[in-house]
């Protein structure tokens, strides 16, 4: 069994990295994505793939499961003394493979970063290196790709349809919350409720509006007691970085708002929202309790 490297937080993940492009010019990040996504530096195949991780670079593992053979490969044959600035490891565990058997056997600067939402990851980059989130056109395209990533038997039609789910404007408008934008995100909610969402988009987005939208905290309440009383839920949706900002921005109720995302994702029941007194507020209870919530 390969034994646990050292462990830091994202923020100081995110930062550690910003410190070397700041102090180091050429300095390079190659990352290894999971979840079909591609490396974004590209490796020359002329020179071997060790080329593209040289000194002077760190090596990141993200939403990686660590099954892959060819990784394996790739890592059981770089030299030692490449990758000076280290190899990180994203994700929930470390787990138990041939690539992190490889790694800690063979390289001294292994860290592993517990951090389970990818694409909350993503968003810390992009405001620490003060980068735009893709255009929503784009968002709506890359999504579609992802998806169809996790269904072999999807065909070129079905990726057509993709970028015109309504469920991206929502998807869309939780990123734009997260970084501040409000101006930019009213009219992207009202686009989103007038499109017709999923159940699971209509509770997201009811979500936000009650972590990011202050006066329509009381529909939004509401809303949710609806949805969460239907049974609908959002397995494993990560809204912590929206939780953080509305804390930050100063949400009256940041206890209920992280127990809220906690059922969203069913990692408890919904039973300990009724521990919130505005969970049992009036204008929170004019929608069905989830104590009626009905098996679906």
């Amino acid at each position: 069994m390969a034994d646990r490297p050292s462990g830091i937080g994202v923020g100081q993940f995110v930062r550690r990295l910003r410190q070397r492009v700041d102090s180091e010019r050429d300095f390079r990040i190659v990352w290894l994505l999971g979840a079909g996504c591609s490396v974004t530096s590209k490796i020359p195949t002329a020179a071997g793939p060790g080329a593209a991780v040289a000194r002077g670079s760190c090596l990141v593992f993200c939403g990686y499961g660590g099954n892959d053979h060819s990784v394996a490969e790739l890592v059981r044959t770089l030299p030692r003394d490449t990758l000076d600035w280290g190899i990180y490891w994203v994700g929930e565990e470390f787990p138990d493979c041939a690539v992190t058997s490889s790694l800690m056997a063979r390289h001294e600067k292994v860290t592993w970063v517990g951090h389970h939402g990818f694409d909350y990851l993503m968003l810390e980059v992009a405001q620490e290196f003060k980068l735009d989130l893709p255009a929503l056109d784009r968002f709506k395209t890359l999504k579609g790709t992802y998806r169809a990533s996790l269904n072999p038997r999807s065909t070129t039609a079905s990726l057509d349809a993709h970028p015109s789910d309504p469920d991206n404007l929502g998807n869309y408008a939780q990123l734009l919350f997260v970084q501040g934008r409000d101006d930019e995100v009213q009219a992207l909610v009202e686009r989103g409720l007038a499109a017709g969402l999923s159940p699971d988009g209509e509770l997201e987005l009811a979500f936000c509006r009650y972590a990011h939208i202050p006066e329509q905290r009381d529909t939004a309440l509401a809303e949710l007691h609806r949805l969460l009383g239907l049974g609908v839920r959002s397995p494993a949706w990560n809204l912590s970085a929206n939780v953080d900002r509305g804390s930050e921005d100063g949400h009256p109720e940041p206890g209920l708002l992280e127990d809220l995302a906690r059922v969203i994702a069913e990692e408890v029941p919904a039973d300990v929202l009724d521990a919130h007194p505005a969970w049992r507020s009036p204008a929170g209870a004019e929608a069905p309790s989830t104590d009626d919530q009905s098996a679906t």
